[in-house]
Parts: structure tokens; sequence; C-alpha cells
């Protein structure tokens, strides 16, 4: 009989017995937690013992659970035994409450809202039961369970500990949950085909859901997109690609519904509003992407760009409250190119990918209040004083302006900021360019944001259009303290 140790507040001991005693029924025994002690046992050894015993750990989480001083060691032990050896660790959400950050980046079994009867709820108890012996759950069990994607929404992005060795290199597939039909027939016609597929279903309950998708997002051959109104409001999706887009992935973005995903407004996209599937020839183009030569969405004869659409601006006050909230959680690089995205999406260039300092782009779409928005979430990053941060457009002005025009007016602001070392040398991929200053930015002032748009990279003139963009950027912001 498989083995789980439950920790859980007093409070909750009643509906834990019930949990405890349907996992017994599916062969799975919970250990002696510190409510079922003897006397004269000694609290810290025996929970210890039991804990090095259980090949799975589940933590109720409910209102009154985190409020317990000894649920929170019990709690910090099992994550620590989680990372430390190969213990499941499983967030059980109960009541009205979520999971704190680091149990967030695990996959958790939600029984809120469920009566503690039922066949909801006994569903819910087999699959439980199935993860703790280590078994993969039957089809039709997991489809009378919530998907693992609807599971996603009940958590956020946290700590993810460091990627460790590549994945399996695949074709890997995000979608809204709205979207699962689709994106289930899309996965099968790309396996049908010869393509590895990865898909978010390949979790399972207990999964550290971040670290295993940038990991998987780290060795993808593509990154497709079902794109649709509910993808656009997703915020998982869109973490998604700009993961992607920082790690200078290819984009096969597909147009389910609505209109394209803002951060892919420039890229070329598959029409398959109706439910149509990729055809022979975008088939081609991703076995392309296996070979060793591959490496960019082009076939011997390509297919034809779809009939152009337009891209859905997400609403300012929610853009603005995702970067301030990726720089808050230390994800330096993507909100560095999420600012990028939105500077050209409120500029009108986002299709183009690069904005002019030839004509009005920016200075006719990019207002003032705007771009103090962008300045102080930057600012935050690493305060410093009442003038500013470390970073922003107020620490890049401060030590350089444009002066003339060209190339050599955007060399020597790409010195000043610290992007490079002379005026011509050559300048690395997006990856490798920044991660220096991402691990550590408070040794590297005013090196953010950069302005730079890694999907531009599979270009030949990316560098040109990055030049372009920071002119353009610089000297709007030069102009407005002259007027």
């Amino acid at each position: 009989m498989a083995d789980a140790y439950v920790a859980y507040a007093a409070e909750d001991a009643e509906w834990v017995g019930v949990l405890t005693e349907r996992l017994r029924a599916h062969g799975v025994s919970a250990l002696k937690d510190r409510h079922r002690l003897l006397p004269g046992s000694v609290v810290v050894h025996e929970v210890e013992d039991a804990i090095r015993s259980a090949s799975t750990g589940l933590v109720v989480f409910s209102p009154a659970a985190m409020a317990q001083a000894w649920l929170r060691q019990e709690y910090a032990a099992l994550f620590q035994a989680s990372a430390g050896r190969d213990l499941r660790l499983v967030p059980v959400l109960l009541g009205d409450a979520g999971p704190p950050p680091f149990a967030a980046t695990r996959l958790p079994m939600d029984f809120r809202r469920l009566p503690a009867e039922g066949d909801a709820f006994e569903d819910r108890v087999a699959l439980l039961a199935r993860i703790v012996r280590g078994e993969q759950p039957p089809e039709e069990l997991l489809r009378r369970v919530e998907d693992v994607q609807d599971d996603l929404g009940v958590v956020r992005g946290g700590a993810a500990r460091p990627l460790t060795g590549p994945a399996e290199p695949s074709v890997v597939i995000c979608h809204a949950r709205e979207d699962l039909e689709y994106a289930r027939g899309l996965g099968r016609q790309l396996a049908d085909a010869g393509l590895p597929v990865w898909t978010a279903g390949r979790l399972t309950w207990g999964d550290d859901w971040v670290w295993a998708i940038r990991r998987q997002l780290a060795s993808a051959v593509a990154v497709v997109v079902v794109m649709s109104p509910e993808a656009q409001a997703a915020q998982d999706v869109s973490r998604d690609i700009l993961e992607g887009q920082r790690l200078g992935r290819p984009f096969f973005p597909v147009l389910l519904r609505g209109e394209r995903h803002y951060l892919l407004a420039s890229s070329w996209y598959f029409d398959a509003r109706g439910g149509a599937l990729p055809g022979p020839a975008e088939l081609r183009q991703l076995r392309r992407l296996l070979e060793p030569s591959g490496g960019g969405l082009r076939a011997d004869t390509p297919p034809p760009w779809p009939e152009r659409r337009k891209s859905v601006p997400p609403p300012v006050d929610a853009s603005l409250a995702t970067l301030s909230a990726l720089l808050a959680a230390g994800e330096v690089e993507q909100a560095d190119v999420l600012t990028t995205a939105l500077l050209l999406r409120e500029a009108g260039r986002h299709e183009f990918g690069f904005i002019r300092p030839t004509d009005e782009d920016a200075r006719r779409a990019l207002p003032d209040a705007f771009l103090d928005a962008v300045d102080t979430a930057w600012a935050g990053l690493l305060p410093v004083s009442e003038r500013g941060g470390l970073h922003g457009f107020r620490a890049q002005t401060r030590r350089a302006r444009p002066e003339g025009r060209g190339h050599r007016a955007f060399a020597a602001l790409a010195v000043a900021y610290g992007w490079t070392d002379a005026p011509h040398a050559a300048s690395p991929r997006y990856e490798t360019f920044v991660r220096a200053a991402a691990c550590a930015p408070e040794d590297h002032p005013a090196f953010f944001p950069t302005l730079r748009s890694p999907q531009n990279e599979a270009q030949k003139d990316w560098h040109d259009q990055w030049s372009l963009t920071v002119r353009a950027i610089h000297q709007r912001l030069a102009d407005r303290r002259h007027t």
C-alpha cells in the first residue's frame, strides 16, 4: 500500500478524515501525522520519520491552514523534501483558499466547492490515489475530472527552480483552456505526422508546472500558439509567449477565433478559423525544424500569407500591471520583451516589429503618460533615490541622449547603456546578450529596457530594426524635454 503524509489544520480534521478513509479504499494509507500521535511521542521525530517514509506529501490549504505555525513547519519540511528527493508534493485546495507562492508552482488538486461525498468527490479521490501510487490515470477518469489546464487558472507563477538538463525537443502547444478540444485535435494531427508534441496536458498533479513548461520551451523546436480572445486574456499564454521569445524559439501561431495575439502581431500565422487544421505545407514547415540544419519557419514552397487581420491590443492598464508584476517577480527578461511589445503596440508598429525615427510613429502615438508609466515600472526594479532607479528611461537619459542621426547615434547609446563594449562590436543573440544584466541588474545600471525584440532575430536586418527602434524612442524622450 502506498504511503502519503497529509499536513492539515486541526479545523479541517473531519474533512481530512473522510479523505484519508476514501484514499485507503483505493490502496493509499495516510501516515501518522501530529494530530494522531500517541501520548509520549516526540512530535518532531515522529513527523520527520513519517515524511521520510512517504512517497507523496499532501498539504491541505484552507482558510485556517496557513494561520497555524506548526502546519507552516510541516509544509516547509515537505517542500524541502520535494526539492531534495523524489517526494511528490500535491497542494490540496479546500474552502476558499489558494496555495502560497512556492506551492503555487505545483499543480493542485482542487476540492473547493465540492461536498465530501458524491461522484465528483469520489472521482478526485480516485485520481489522487493513482497519483500517489504512481499510476497513469485512465482517460475516462481524466475526462470526468477537470482538465489539468483548468487547474493552471488556480495557480500563479512563483519562484521556479533552475532548469537542469534539456527536455526532449518537441513542438510545444500553448492554448487557453477554452480551446482545449482544438488543441487536442491539433496535437493528434502533429503526432500522426511524426512530430514530437508536448502540451500542458502531459503534466500531472503535484508537478512543478512552471519549471516543466520552461524546460520544454527551452528545448522546443517550435512553439504553436492557439490564438483566440480567451488566449489573449490568459496570463499563462502570454507568459509562455514571452518566455519563448526570450529564448528565441520559432513560433507557429494558429488563429482559431477573433484577432491575432498582440505579442505575435508581426508573425506569419495559420488561419484556423472554423476549426481547420494545418495542411501538408504547414506540416512540412514544422518537420523542417527537426532537421539538424533547420532553424526557420520556411519551406521550399511556402504557404501563402493569410488575409491580414488586426491584432487585439491589451488594455493599457492591464499591460502595465503585467509589466509591474513581472518585475516584482524578478522576471526581468520577460519584462524587457514585454516592454518592447507594448511600445510597438502603442506606436501602431506592432505588425512591423520596429519603430522608425524618421517620421511621426513615436511622436504621434507615444503619450508622455504612457512613457512615464513604463519608466516608473522599471525604476521600481532597483529604486535608489527620488530621481528614480537604476533602470528605466530616466536612468538611461541621465547617462546619454541621442546625438546626431543614423547608426553612429545608436552605437553611442549602446556603449553608454552597457549593451556593448565598443561601438562596432557584434551583438550576440538576445538570450546571451541579456543574461548577465538580468541575473545582476544592480551591476548593470541603465541596461533596461533594451528595446530589443528577440523574435526579429530570425531576420537578417534585425540589428537595423533594433537600432531604428532605440533611436525613435530615445529621440521621442529627448524631444519632449525641449517642448
